[in-house]
């Protein structure tokens, strides 16, 4: 049986970008890169437990529900609002959360430079199901966003101020890589609720600054953290 996904592009200007790198939540840069299909849309689907390949499937593909289509124009909206323009890139939604291996979010960037954001996170309507959702997105974007306009010497400031041995060391437990911290620092300052919970432990202030240094912008209200001036 085919596997069912819904798929939108984002056709927004397309920064440069070096390397390969197959970013969060999380395919090593070793894994097998997908291709695009004539349909446009990228099919791949985890084989196994994450860190495994990934291969190009027969898939069906859906257009975006209302409630996707309008959690994804939240998202480019809240990076509108600091300043920040994201690259063009792919979002699927997969209610199976098989694209995800089970995980809420995946964030693929190919040989190719094509970028893809996966959700996975249910669409469920509860607050905390929409929060995780909201959440989820502004991560993914984050990790595309820093894919895009960060150098290794940026990475390698951004992972001193986030207290970060490493930027992406599969060694490493999640919560203490680099590019997952940096990632949630869009959470923390784009998020649009006052109690902005991550993923990883690191100070307001030390989050704030990466962000800032890293976007030249600051959290957007409403509901700033209480560090935020």
């Amino acid at each position: 049986m085919a596997h069912i996904f819904r798929t939108i592009t984002l056709a927004i200007a397309l920064a440069a970008s070096s390397g390969v790198v197959v970013g969060s939540d999380l395919l090593p840069a070793d894994a097998t890169q997908s291709r695009v299909h004539p349909s446009g849309a990228l099919n791949i689907e985890p084989q196994g437990p994450i860190g495994t390949p990934v291969v190009e499937t027969a898939s069906d593909i859906e257009t975006l529900t209302d409630a996707e289509s309008a959690l994804v124009d939240w998202a480019k909206d809240r990076f509108a609002q600091a300043g920040l323009e994201l690259p063009e890139l792919t979002v699927r939604f997969d209610p199976s959360r098989q694209l995800c291996g089970n995980n809420d979010g995946l964030y693929q960037h190919t040989a190719n430079a094509e970028r893809v954001v996966t959700i996975c996170a249910p669409e469920i309507d509860t607050f905390a199901a929409q929060l995780q959702r909201r959440r989820t997105l502004l991560h993914e974007f984050g990790h595309a966003w820093d894919f895009a306009n960060m150098s290794d010497e940026d990475h390698d400031e951004l992972g001193r101020i986030l207290g970060a041995d490493a930027w992406n060391d599969h060694d490493d437990v999640w919560e203490d890589r680099g590019v997952e911290r940096f990632a949630e620092t869009f959470v923390f300052a784009l998020l649009d609720q006052p109690r902005r919970q991550l993923k990883v432990d690191v100070e307001c202030s030390d989050l704030v600054s990466a962000f800032s240094i890293a976007t030249g912008a600051g959290p957007v209200g409403p509901g700033l953290p209480p560090c935020v001036a």
